[in-house]
């Protein structure tokens, strides 16, 4: 797959293209259906599969007390358009002056003129342009003059409602992160440096990886869970916590990500790794002292261990990808 930044005008060759444009955030079910559909009618037809996306969020430039936390990174959104067949990724920066663009010149200048769109999937409904205006009435109403069609695509349902990047937002911020897995596909996942922490693990003889959360990101809720670790290309099983440790400071400490890595030693301190969240399996508590703690901790191991015994295997080369 190609990766193209910025709004150079796409090659002749690779003309004309059916596009998709959008966050993907999650690269979800929802958005897989759509894309394959993309995907299959533009080899049916002969022509180049286009996928536009924008970088920041929108929301993060026109109102970011607004913004979304994210799921995926662009790096790891490319990854799995890639793995379904898509052939290029055009990664739009997103600024005040691109977000002044009237909805009809973007059709025309933007979509048509530059990318050679002939036949623009979107959700049911998808909006862009300045203020939201464009709506794939208007593609409609501007067909005749630019050659370039609409095509909208229902979501997914699921439960009572449709798969969509703030459900699965939402079912992070739950702990209900199985069934976020499940919707998108591959686990979440959280990548961050380890820094150093207080040590305590260690001395208890559970030593644990202190990871600051990273801004911007969906945070799963507090609670212990079973995931899985990569650390220097190699995916390794563990135990985390996220939130306070309040059994040793105070409730109102600002939440953070520990690890325990199973059957395995090392020193992790300034790593990057990446964590995915397989199975939440308890809230965080407080115990009365160090021993209860590590009684508990002895049973968390063993449920994380049932719990990544019965996970779907992971995708080794997404999990160890570092954007």
């Amino acid at each position: 797959m190609q990766i193209r930044i910025g709004l150079d005008p796409l090659d002749p060759e690779r003309r004309p293209t059916y596009a998709a444009m959008g966050n993907f955030d999650g690269v979800h079910r929802g958005h897989r259906a759509l894309l394959g559909r993309l995907r299959d009618e533009a080899r049916r037809d002969g022509v180049t599969s286009l996928v536009i996306t924008f970088d920041p969020h929108p929301l993060q430039v026109l109102r970011p007390h607004q913004a979304p936390p994210l799921l995926t990174s662009v790096a790891e959104r490319a990854y799995l358009m890639e793995g379904l067949g898509i052939d290029i990724l055009q990664v739009i920066p997103f600024n005040r002056e691109f977000a002044a663009t009237s909805a009809e010149d973007y059709v025309r200048q933007v979509l048509v003129e530059r990318l050679g769109v002939r036949r623009l999937y979107g959700g049911a409904y998808f909006r862009f342009g300045r203020n939201r205006e464009g709506s794939a009435d208007l593609i409609r109403r501007l067909a005749p003059e630019t050659g370039c069609q609409v095509v909208t695509v229902e979501p997914l349902p699921w439960q009572q409602g449709a798969i969509s990047s703030t459900l699965i937002r939402r079912l992070v911020a739950a702990g209900r992160v199985d069934e976020a897995a499940h919707l998108l596909t591959q686990p979440y996942i959280i990548t961050g440096r380890v820094v150093r922490g207080p040590g305590r693990g260690r001395r208890l003889g559970i030593p644990t990886a202190n990871i600051d959360l990273p801004p911007g990101r969906a945070r799963p809720a507090k609670g212990v869970y079973a995931v899985r670790v990569c650390v220097d290309g190699a995916v390794i099983p563990g135990v985390a916590n996220v939130g306070t440790r309040p059994t040793f400071t105070p409730a109102a400490e600002t939440p953070i990500l520990e690890v325990h890595l199973l059957d395995w030693e090392g020193d992790l301190y300034d790593k990057e790794i990446r964590v995915a969240f397989i199975r939440r399996l308890r809230d965080e508590m407080r115990f009365p002292g160090a021993q209860a703690l590590l009684d508990q901790v002895a049973r968390d191991v063993a449920a994380a261990k049932e719990a990544l015994v019965a996970a779907p295997p992971a995708d080794e080369k997404y999990l160890c990808l570092f954007p």
